[in-house]
């Protein structure tokens, strides 16, 4: 009975340090993630986001570019078309 108490009493001292290892590679996980999620709340509020109307400005601008390349696109197909 004694033999059988002192095997189970190595069995719980050593998942008890199973556990313990494992409880400090979480902390140490946690504190690594912890430490960048920091930093990119950091990074985050220093970026300059733009308003709705800066961003519906830069559509306009970036639309009518595309437009541009596509009227120039198309004339220069016609003007292919015409040579031949």
């Amino acid at each position: 009975m004694i033999q059988v108490n002192e095997q189970k009493l190595v069995a719980v001292r050593k998942r008890l340090e199973e556990l313990e290892a494992a409880k400090k590679r979480i902390q140490e996980d946690f504190t690594a993630r912890s430490s960048k999620l920091e930093s990119l709340q950091a990074q985050l509020a220093m970026k300059k986001f733009l308003s709705e109307e800066e961003l519906r400005v830069q559509w306009a601008e970036v639309e009518k570019a595309r437009q541009g390349e596509m009227q120039g696109l198309r004339d220069r197909i016609y003007s292919l078309a015409e040579r031949d």
